[in-house]
This record gives C-alpha cells, structure tokens and sequence, in this order.
C-alpha cells in the first residue's frame, strides 16, 4: 500500500478538478517513500505547464490523494472515476485507449535508456568473446512492461512479482542483470548495496527502447488536457524542459550526455508503443548516441 505524508481520502467522483475556496485544485497521487524528487519534477512541471497556459488552471494548486488502488489498471479507474485528475506514467495502447494523454514526454526520452544492476563478477563474463547481453538472463518484474519489451526482442528474462526481489537473485547469480532507467539506476544500487554489497552499476552497455512517459487526463476532462499540451510545448520550445531536466535532482547527474558517448546502445523495438507516438519531432526527444 502507499503511504503519503499528505492525504485526501475522498473526492467526489463527479469533480474533475474541483474548486476549493474559490481556487481550483487538481488531484494527484500523493508519492510513495522514497519518490519525493521524482515527485517534485512532475508536479513542478504540471505547475509551471498551467501557469503558462495562462488559462483556466493557471493558479491551481495540488493537493494529494491516497487510494490503495494506485497499482497496474487501479490508475486507470482513478482517473475515470474522478479521484485524480492528472497521471503520469509510461504510455501504452491500454492507457492511450482509456485515457487522454498529453503526447510531450516528460523526460524527453530518457525512460527509455537502461543501465543494470550486475553482481561484481558480471563485467568480467561479458567481456568474454561472443558474449553478448541476448545470452545472458535478465531479471524483471513481471508486471512491468520491461518484462514484455524484452522478451519480444529475445531476451531471456527471470521474472518475479516483487521488486526487491531481483537484487537477491543478482546476489544469488540466478540471474545476470537487472536493467533499470538510466536515471534510477544508481539510487537503486545505493538501496540495494546496504544488504548485498557486491553489487554494481554496469553502464558500459546501455538498453535502448522508445518510451516516453506522458501527463494523463480523464478523456472528459478535455480543457486541463488542453492547458496542459498548451504549457508544455511552450516549455519544450523555450527550452524550459530541458534546463528542468538538466537541473533536478534525479537527473542532474546524466548532465552532460556527452559523458554518454562512447556507451554501446543496443536498440530495441518497443511493442507496446502506440501509433501515434511524436518519434518524428525530434525537439521532444533527447539521444544519448552521436549522431
């Protein structure tokens, strides 16, 4: 269950942004433990996005939401249903049906680029000659949609329910390596090292697949989906988004991508990618690679 330091527990579901005391407020999920800068990025951005709308949510405040539902389809149902008003997660053809999404990636990209968490011994069995990582096993949640990724582009994945879970099969070499995104990754191993401290970060090799991770509205919620898009391609076209990025906690460490160069990317498709995914606006998306 999450836990958050800020709660409303019941919001009509017949409120889509709701007014309190004259201001309009917009529900959002409080963050889990652990998720306050994660937590901060986006909502500083859903802020900033209104403001510069300049129109009927341009003052809104957030106010947090706590509902055990807020796992896999449970998200979906609290949107339609009126509990929050904005999401933001990875996209897919189920979230793009139910839902509305704002098709501007938040992390322009950067979802989609995976380092791994190996076991001290991992750097050395993949330097050996014709070793690659399609040989080895990944671990992975088995909900995730990382699981379907990579078993479409033939990996072999040892998938478990829990997410801690995968540092003890590192641990236990039952499996190889667990990727993560580029910007987690050293979090994650900073975790994990306190109870398995042979583990490392491997960034020698970098999994690449397109997943932009959008803003998502009730479909009937039409005008914040509106203000919203508005905001953000103003933030993206006065580089805003960027120096954002370039400036949060979670991800101020990737800066500069130059550091990024000479990483080997292996690029996969991505199945669960929707049609209409912006891959042909080249200013929504950052790149690790040279060109």
């Amino acid at each position: 269950m999450l836990v958050f330091t800020r709660t409303i527990l019941l919001i009509s579901a017949s409120l889509l942004c709701s007014v309190v005391k004259g201001e309009s407020v917009i529900a959002v999920l409080g963050p889990e433990a652990g998720e306050a800068q994660r937590q901060a990025y986006f909502e500083q951005i859903l802020l900033s996005s209104l403001t510069l709308a300049g129109g009927k949510f341009s003052s809104a405040r957030i106010i947090h939401v706590l509902h055990s539902e807020a796992t896999r389809g449970g998200m979906i149902r609290l949107i339609k249903n009126g509990t929050i008003d904005v999401y933001w997660t990875a996209t897919s053809h189920e979230r793009e049906h139910e839902l509305l999404p704002v098709r501007i990636p938040l992390m322009r990209g950067l979802l989609g680029y995976r380092v791994s968490i190996v076991h001290r011994d991992f750097a050395e069995q993949v330097k050996q000659p014709g070793v690659s990582l399609r040989d080895l096993t990944a671990c992975q949640v088995r909900f995730w949609p990382d699981t379907t990724i990579l078993l479409s582009n033939q990996f072999n994945v040892a998938s478990v329910n829990d997410f801690h879970k995968n540092f003890e099969l590192i641990h236990k070499k039952r499996c190889d390596f667990f990727p993560r995104a580029i910007f987690e990754g050293q979090a994650d191993l900073s975790m994990a090292q306190a109870t398995y401290p042979e583990l490392r970060l491997f960034d020698d090799v970098l999994l690449y697949s397109p997943y932009p991770l959008y803003f998502f509205t009730a479909k009937e919620n039409r005008q914040l989906n509106k203000e919203i898009s508005k905001g953000l391609e103003l933030m993206v076209s006065s580089g805003e988004l960027q120096k954002r990025l370039e400036n949060s906690a979670m991800t101020q460490h990737l800066f500069p991508l130059s550091q990024w160069q000479s990483r080997r990317i292996i690029k996969l498709d991505n199945p669960l990618l929707p049609s209409k995914t912006p891959l042909y606006d080249k200013r929504l998306w950052l790149q690790l690679e040279k060109n």
